[in-house]
């Protein structure tokens, strides 16, 4: 299962060269009104070239295998300037501003990316050609959220089940609360349902969790995670169950 993470890189090679720009910060909350509902982005180029940057924002969607698309909004938000071209070194700000009212429940996910592209693009041809061979030099993926002011997380494990093919635990969380949730310090415990054995509840180890320690569940979400059978464990009972623990958020 593929991570998705808060922060990642896109490097493309344009004309044999890549330039370089910050993006801060990477992840932000907004409010639904007053200060809050507006926040500052700061881009900073770091090389002593021009750069064009480009942001946009999309809602942040996951499934439960963690799969994560990303479709564009425009509405949503008011970004100024959303299309800025920077000097050799020099910093700039952008504002985000939340535009659509107060009418949510629910803390909403979203990502805001920062694209620096390449600065010397031709107006000859087809505009539509254009736009489609852009390359992307470098790209920011902030995590970005709207919460209405009232909003927990509520963390189960939904369901437990063992696949015999792959030899794996199939752990199902759901997050019925209305904020999401990052699995921080995550402990996992195993109960095999033999109460006869002192030793019939067992706390997986930090390895053994890659892939589902750190994972951001959504509000209203649900996860599902594979890990591998303890070792400890020589034989897994139908009625095994499955806690876990974590700091909130």
């Amino acid at each position: 299962m593929k991570r998705i993470s808060y922060l990642f890189f896109c490097f493309l090679l344009f004309h044999g060269t890549a330039f370089a720009f910050k993006f801060i910060p990477m992840t932000a909350t907004f409010a639904l009104t007053g200060r809050d509902a507006s926040k500052l982005f700061e881009l900073e180029n770091d090389s002593n070239e021009k750069i064009a940057v480009r942001l946009s924002m999309s809602k942040r969607l996951m499934d439960e295998e963690g799969k994560e698309t990303q479709p564009e909004v425009e509405d949503d938000f008011l970004i100024q300037p959303f299309q800025i071209v920077m000097d050799p070194f020099q910093k700039k700000a952008v504002r985000v501003t939340w535009m659509k009212g107060e009418n949510f429940k629910d803390e909403l996910a979203y990502r805001l990316i920062a694209e620096q592209l390449p600065i010397d693009m031709s107006d000859k041809g087809d505009k539509n050609k254009r736009q489609a061979n852009i390359k992307v030099l470098l790209r920011y993926v902030a995590a970005v959220y709207v919460d209405p002011g009232t909003t927990q997380s509520n963390i189960i494990v939904a369901k437990q089940a063992f696949d015999p093919a792959k030899k794996k635990l199939i752990i199902t969380v759901n997050n019925s609360g209305n904020k999401h949730q990052i699995l921080k310090n995550l402990k996992v415990k195993i109960k095999n349902g033999d109460l006869s054995k002192p030793d019939d509840e067992i706390t997986l180890d930090t390895a053994a969790l890659a892939g589902f320690i750190g994972e951001n569940i959504l509000a209203q979400s649900t996860r599902k995670f594979e890990i591998a059978v303890p070792s400890q464990i020589k034989k897994i009972n139908s009625n095994f169950t499955v806690t876990i623990d974590f700091d909130k958020n």
